[in-house]
């Protein structure tokens, strides 16, 4: 499961019906994982 944050570890990307999550960073095991539902880049 992932969560919502100002200060993700993912970011999403859409494809057609599909939605996709990859690491910013290393994600250490157990660590929570976190992307923006903003639509805005840094």
């Amino acid at each position: 499961m992932a969560n919502h944050s100002f200060a993700p570890n993912m970011e999403k990307k859409i494809r057609g019906r599909q939605v996709y999550l990859k690491a910013l960073r290393p994600v250490a095991k157990g660590e929570e994982l976190f992307f923006t539902y903003a639509n805005w880049k840094k």
